[in-house]
């Protein structure tokens, strides 16, 4: 997915943002100068990799890794403490899975990336909502069709707190189809508040599924940056399913079975499926890589 015009405008505000808060004036200009100069590096590129290219920056003036862990173990643990309570919603509708998927997808919100700050009264009503939010019937029909047939299935997680919806999505996968071989991916190395194998550790879903890391600290799945390995993983799996605004952003068009599951968190994203901000997606690379 290229990078879009309101892709820079949320990009460079959200630098605006950051630089206020550090406290000269000619350390706010250098950081600002340097972000708009990554900015423009490759236009081509998708806006995740600009925050990748970024971190660094944003560690020299802001500390920025060091904050995002100790935001990402409070809403892990956060979470957690929601998990019983969500686990016995999944397991007393009518469809398990489908409603497993949709707090999955309500957890997307979890994210100090995108256009909005997170906003604590509108998670919980959106995860208060999420059993009764639609799910794309034709989408979810044409998933469990796949799975039937399939020997291998990747999930490609997002988000910190999110990860424990995530676990719960797993634990029915495998309910369903315990024969499909199934990995859970994250993140290489720490960048903003997506999840790496310490969050996955935390939430307990290293002691239920495999774990692996994508080899990059790219805020998404940026298949030119991934090593062999993550590539023969994704090339091989019959069946993926990819959480978030940036996975869809890096891999979007790519043409492998991938079903993307996430909120609508900004303008462009909005625009791009004609919805409103915060609706909630289920797709499959054939239809989505079409817009991408």
């Amino acid at each position: 997915m290229k990078r879009h015009f309101l892709c820079v405008e949320c990009l460079m505000k959200r630098h605006f943002e950051k630089a206020a808060s550090i406290e000269k004036e000619s350390d706010r200009l250098e950081y600002i100068l340097e972000a708009m100069r990554l900015l423009s590096v490759d236009s081509d590129e998708p806006a995740p990799v600009f925050s990748a290219r970024c971190r660094d920056l944003e560690d020299r003036y802001l500390g920025m890794t060091e904050k995002y862990a100790a935001i990402k173990k409070h809403y892990n643990a956060l979470m957690l403490d929601m998990e019983a309570d969500i686990a016995r919603r999944i397991e007393e509708s009518d469809d398990p899975l489908r409603t497993a998927m949709l707090y999955a997808r309500a957890g997307n919100y979890i994210d100090f990336g995108s256009e909005k700050s997170f906003e604590p009264e509108r998670f919980n009503e959106i995860l208060d909502n999420a059993a009764n939010d639609p799910l794309d019937e034709e989408t979810y029909d044409r998933f469990v069709a796949d799975m039937d047939k399939a020997g291998s299935m990747l999930y490609i997680a997002d988000n910190c707190g999110e990860i424990v919806l995530d676990k719960l999505l797993m634990i029915q996968l495998h309910r369903r189809w315990p024969g499909v071989k199934k990995t859970f991916m994250v993140r290489g190395a720490p960048i903003l508040n997506d999840v790496t194998r310490e969050d996955a550790e935390q939430v307990g879903l290293d002691k239920l599924f495999d774990v692996v890391d994508n080899g990059t600290a790219t805020p998404g799945t940026w298949i030119p940056s991934l090593p062999e390995e993550t590539l023969n993983l994704l090339n091989s799996a019959d069946v993926i399913i990819s959480k978030g605004q940036a996975n869809i952003e890096c891999l979007g068009g790519c043409g492998l079975n991938i079903y993307y599951l996430l909120l609508c968190k900004c303008t462009h994203f909005s625009n791009v499926f004609s919805v409103e901000r915060y609706t909630g997606m289920f797709i499959n690379e054939s239809d989505a890589g079409k817009l991408m």
